[in-house]
């Protein structure tokens, strides 16, 4: 049986300011359901994102559901490569 799926879809600024926020929504929503991070309608992103897609990644791994992204932005994938980050950020699209 697949696990539940859920899509989490952060509105507004992804920075150091407003990532606990989406966290906090992520850790609440996601106990057992599959992710979809779809960031169609935030930004805009400072590094923290980075931060936030990694932590995302590993709760889920560590439940033993998926977890990917939607719509990430070309700004994010320029941060990824500079943190080399890249592959870690594409095995998640």
């Amino acid at each position: 049986m697949t696990a539940p799926i859920v899509t989490l879809m952060p509105e507004g600024p992804l920075t150091l300011a407003t990532v606990k926020r989406a966290l906090a929504s992520f850790l609440s929503s996601s106990r057992t359901q599959s992710v979809i991070l779809d960031l169609s309608r935030a930004g805009p992103f400072d590094s923290s994102v980075l931060a936030l897609i990694a932590t995302m990644k590993r709760h889920a791994m560590r439940q033993g559901v998926s977890f990917s992204i939607k719509n990430l932005p070309a700004s994010i994938h320029s941060l990824a490569e500079i943190y080399d980050l890249k592959e870690f950020i594409a095995s998640s699209t």
